[in-house]
C-alpha cells in the first residue's frame, strides 16, 4: 500500500469529520430559539446582581469589623488581633478599604506621656502607659493622676531609669489607611466574572437565533412568490 493512498485516506476521514463536527454545530444552531439565548442571558444578569450585592457587603463587613475595634479601644482593650484580622479582609476582598483612627488609646497613651515628661521625665513611660490603662475611666484629671501614681508605687520593679526624657505619641501611628485591590477571587468577584460571561453567550446566542430566524423568513429563490407575474 503506497504512502500517497495512506495520506489520501487520512485527509478524506479528517475532511469527514471535520464536515461532521460542523454538521452538529449547525444543527445545535439551528434547534437554537431566541428564548434560549434570553433564558441564558438573564441567569448572567441575576449573577451579576448577585456580584454587585456581595460588592456591597464587603463594604459593610469591613466597617462592622471598624465598629468593634472601635468599641474595644474604648474600653482600653487590645486591639491588636482584630486589627490583624481586618487587614487580612481588606486584602482578599473588593470594595473593602477602610480608614480609622484609635482615638482612645492615643488619648491614654498621651496623658501617660504627659504625666511621665512633668512628674519624672526620666522614669520607663511604658509602667505610665500601664498605670493609665489600668485606670481608666476616671471623673477627673486629678483623681487619674493620683491613680497614675499609686500603680507606679506598687510596681517599683518595673520602673526603670531612662537615658532621655519620654516623647509624646505620634498619632500617624494610631491611625490606619487600609486599601483593598481592585478586584480579586472572592464571590464578587467571581460571580461578577461569571455572571458577565454568560450574559454575553446568552446575547450572542439570542442575535444569532434572532438572525436565523430573520433568513428563514425571506423568501426562497425559485419560489412562485418570487417569480414574475
Amino acid at each position: 500500500m503506497s504512502s500517497s493512498y495512506l495520506l489520501n485516506n487520512a485527509y478524506v476521514k479528517d475532511t469527514t469529520l471535520c464536515d461532521r463536527s460542523q454538521g452538529v454545530y449547525f444543527d445545535i444552531m439551528k434547534g437554537m430559539k431566541r428564548h434560549h439565548g434570553f433564558i441564558i442571558a438573564s441567569i448572567g444578569i441575576c449573577l451579576i446582581v448577585v456580584a454587585v450585592l456581595s460588592y456591597r457587603d464587603n463594604r459593610i463587613q469591613a466597617y462592622a469589623q471598624v465598629t468593634k475595634i472601635i468599641e474595644l479601644d474604648n474600653q482600653a482593650k487590645d486591639t491588636t488581633n482584630e486589627i490583624s484580622v481586618l487587614k487580612q479582609r481588606v486584602s482578599k476582598h473588593m470594595n473593602s478599604s477602610v480608614k480609622f483612627s484609635l482615638e482612645a488609646k492615643y488619648e491614654r497613651d498621651s496623658k501617660a506621656a504627659k504625666l511621665a515628661i512633668v512628674q519624672l521625665p526620666f522614669i520607663n513611660i511604658d509602667v505610665y502607659k500601664e498605670g493609665a490603662a489600668s485606670c481608666q475611666p476616671k471623673s477627673d484629671s486629678i483623681t487619674q493622676a493620683k491613680c497614675i501614681a499609686a500603680y507606679v508605687d506598687s510596681h517599683p520593679d518595673k520602673v526603670k531609669p531612662q537615658s532621655v526624657p519620654p516623647k509624646l505619641p505620634n498619632k500617624a501611628d494610631y491611625s490606619y489607611d487600609l486599601q483593598s485591590p481592585r478586584w480579586t477571587w472572592d464571590t464578587s468577584g467571581i460571580l461578577g466574572l461569571t455572571g458577565l460571561a454568560v450574559t454575553l453567550i446568552g446575547v450572542s446566542l439570542f442575535a444569532i437565533a434572532h438572525t436565523q430566524s430573520k433568513i428563514k423568513a425571506l423568501p426562497k429563490i425559485g419560489s412562485s412568490s418570487t417569480k414574475p407575474q
